[in-house]
């Protein structure tokens, strides 16, 4: 199920994710003509919870959802309610059942805790015998793999880019044969 999409800086919102409640229910209760809350929430939604969002990189949410709100046309002392929660909570599952998504998450958080450490190791720094407390070799050799690593996650995103397409592609319960979409479109 495709809800959000962003393309050209600009979140587009299906016709599908009108009708589910949770998104009913935020789009609603916004009376003014413009919808401008009921758009932000909306994208505050899809940003928080995609993988292809830009921020989804930001491994820790709350550092992510204040980003967010920042470059949103959300007011700064706007807070995430039990509305926007819940529709948060139904985007995400609609992705929990995609195993390398939820393996692409983990991932990323690991490789942020990676950077985090990198960012801490003092080499001057010892311990109460006065050894150093990092082997400049172990650190060297971590930082060598980390091309590697990063290899693998872009093989990892593409993974799930595909398993999304697989899900995309299926029609109801039954997966569209090879030729179908070719079919259709000669035949009308």
């Amino acid at each position: 199920m495709r809800l959000f999409d962003c393309t050209n800086n600009q979140v587009t919102i299906s016709e599908e994710a009108y009708l589910l409640l949770p998104f009913k229910v935020v789009w609603d209760r916004d009376k003014t003509k413009s919808k401008e809350k009921a758009l932000a929430e909306m994208g505050y939604i899809y940003f928080m919870e995609d993988f292809k969002s830009d921020f989804s990189d930001i491994t820790d949410e709350d550092s992510r959802e204040a980003e967010i709100i920042e470059n949103l046309s959300l007011p700064k002392s706007w807070k995430e309610d039990e509305v926007v929660r819940k529709a948060r909570e139904f985007y995400s599952k609609r992705s929990e059942e995609i195993l390398p998504l939820l393996l692409l998450r983990d991932a990323k958080s690991v490789i942020d805790k990676m950077r985090a450490f990198y960012r801490e190791v003092d080499f001057l720094a010892t311990d109460k015998n006065g050894k150093s407390k990092h082997d400049i070799d172990k650190v060297a050799r971590t930082i060598e793999r980390s091309a590697g690593i990063l290899e693998n996650l872009t093989k990892l995103e593409n993974m799930v880019k595909k398993e999304i397409q697989s899900k995309k592609d299926k029609v109801g319960s039954r997966t569209k044969s090879l030729f179908e979409d070719g079919l259709e479109s000669a035949t009308n």
